[in-house]
């Protein structure tokens, strides 16, 4: 009878256990979380991973889609296009002489933003350039 009662018991924990999705609220908490902290790339990332789903091609969403990205005049392009052969202007290399591994190491401890195209925010950019870790040896 007990190892029935323990048996019973255990089901109705792991059914609440299931069932427990997170609510709204919950995506919301983290959402804010991560932007008072400033961690702006990783709140999008975390919105931009929510369900969703793409819209079926539809004539009211191909209306929409016009609406919001119009044909472009074709006169206003012309002069805004840049056009024959760039020219070269050499680097002066008295830039790179100041920088330094001391230098590096200030300037990425000020570092603040988000996730460029490697998908690193500052703080892991942070993590890496003045962390010991990394250091050679």
């Amino acid at each position: 009878k007990q190892w029935y009662q323990r048996r019973v018991r255990g089901k109705a924990i792991q059914e609440r256990l299931t069932k427990s999705q997170r609510r709204p609220q919950d995506n919301t908490k983290a959402f804010t979380r991560l932007m008072l902290t400033g961690r702006v790339s990783a709140a999008l990332r975390f919105v931009g991973s929510q369900v969703s789903s793409v819209l079926p091609v539809t004539d009211a969403v191909m209306q929409e889609l016009k609406a919001k990205h119009p044909e472009p005049d074709s006169k206003s392009h012309v002069h805004s296009l840049i056009k024959g052969p760039l020219e070269k202007k050499p680097c002066e290399p008295i830039i790179f002489e100041n920088i330094d591994a001391d230098l590096i190491y200030r300037v990425a401890k000020r570092t603040s933003g988000s996730a460029g195209p490697s998908g690193a925010d500052a703080e892991m950019w942070r993590r890496i350039l003045c962390s010991r870790q990394y250091k050679k040896k």
